[in-house]
């Protein structure tokens, strides 16, 4: 009988025997750093604590925020104060002039608005605003977290403004 000889391959090395795992690795981290940069830069996600916004968002909504692009009259937006997470609507601009009195108008005339509760104010408030500031009034107007206890934001403090939001649970 005879014998067939035997090719003996060469012994692979650690990282050709382990090289699928070690792509799976990189493509991994690679999904990872670019959902952990987009969460970073792009977007945020922010709670709702309170009903300053009812009934668009309300006590233990989830908000997802977009922190690119400008800002416009009628977004609602996420901004800080006092070291806290807030929900407001923009009424304002930068070279808008706000008069609160009896109601509040913006340069002279009155908004319209999808406000689901009457706006009474007691204080009387002129404010023009200028350079990089926003004037933010909640929708559930007897509550006084906004501009009018707070003044004019600047827009170094918004968060971005209100894409999406998750009802966790419901009233």
């Amino acid at each position: 009988m005879r014998k067939t000889a035997r090719k003996v391959e060469p012994k692979k090395s650690l990282w050709e025997r382990y090289r699928s795992l070690w792509l799976l690795l990189i493509k991994l981290a690679i999904v990872i750093l670019v959902v952990w940069l987009g969460l970073f830069f792009v977007v945020g996600i922010f709670p709702v604590h309170g009903n300053f916004m009812y009934p668009m968002l309300k006590d233990g909504d989830l908000a997802i925020t977009l922190k690119l692009g400008g800002y416009e009259r009628g977004q609602v937006v996420a901004y800080e104060v006092d070291g806290g997470t807030r929900f407001a609507r923009i009424v304002a601009l930068n070279g808008d002039a706000v008069l609160i009195d009896e109601q509040y108008t913006i340069n002279g005339q009155q908004p319209y608005e999808e406000v689901f509760y009457a706006t009474e104010y007691s204080t009387p408030i002129n404010v023009s605003m200028n350079g990089n500031q926003v004037y933010l009034l909640n929708d559930y107007r007897e509550n006084m977290g906004d501009s009018r206890s707070y003044g004019p934001i600047t827009t170094d403090n918004l968060k971005g403004h209100v894409i999406f939001m998750f009802r966790w649970r419901s009233f």
